[in-house]
């Protein structure tokens, strides 16, 4: 059950990490079924194999019984919807990540731009499918929510460090904290698509 505290943190600063809103049972069913599918579509093997890949695999729960459950998740829904505070959501797209070890790391970024639509009223449940301890580079939030707005001027630059480099001085200079702490298994975060 959300708490008002819950639903605060994420107005102020765009996130809430939940504890325990899946069982481990669900988190390894789930994970069992993303590594099929990530094997028979990207034609690698997982845990050990190919390097250096992100993959992605979407809408997989068109196709996919076990995946529409956890997607379609009235519960899920439901905490999406009381941290935006409308009466229920629509689903815009499921996504399937894979970070295969040595792929590197992703850029400081925020997830408003991926979302073709005329709201603001958008929030993503992340569900890691294992564990992730700090040594893996969990999801981290910069807060507070308009620190977005603060790093908007930045140019972005994908051949090199540099982009984060100043990002972490913008950080540094307004003292934006950073919620980098890892997942526990069952552990789901939420973020609006202006968290950065």
């Amino acid at each position: 059950a959300l708490t008002t505290e819950h639903k605060e943190d994420f107005k102020r600063n765009g996130f809430v990490k939940l504890a325990n809103v899946l069982t481990p049972g669900a988190v390894i069913r789930l994970r069992q079924e993303l590594i099929k599918l990530l094997r028979e579509t990207f034609n690698t093997s997982l845990d050990g194999g190919v390097r250096d890949r992100f993959l992605s695999l979407e809408m997989a729960w068109v196709d996919n019984p076990l995946v529409r459950g956890y997607v379609l998740s009235p519960r899920i829904a439901k905490i999406c919807a009381d941290l935006l505070n409308v009466p229920s959501v629509r689903l815009y797209h499921d996504n399937i990540l894979s970070k295969e070890p040595g792929c590197g790391r992703t850029p400081w970024h925020y997830d408003d731009h991926h979302f073709p639509l005329a709201t603001d009223d958008v929030v993503t449940a992340w569900i890691p499918a294992q564990p992730i301890p700090v040594e893996m580079g969990p999801l981290s939030f910069a807060k507070p929510l308009d620190v977005f707005e603060l790093v908007r001027d930045v140019e972005f630059n994908k051949f090199d460090t540099s982009y984060d480099r100043r990002i972490t001085d913008v950080f540094k200079n307004n003292n934006v904290a950073v919620e980098d702490r890892g997942f526990e298994i069952g552990e789901i975060s939420f973020h609006h698509n202006r968290s950065f």
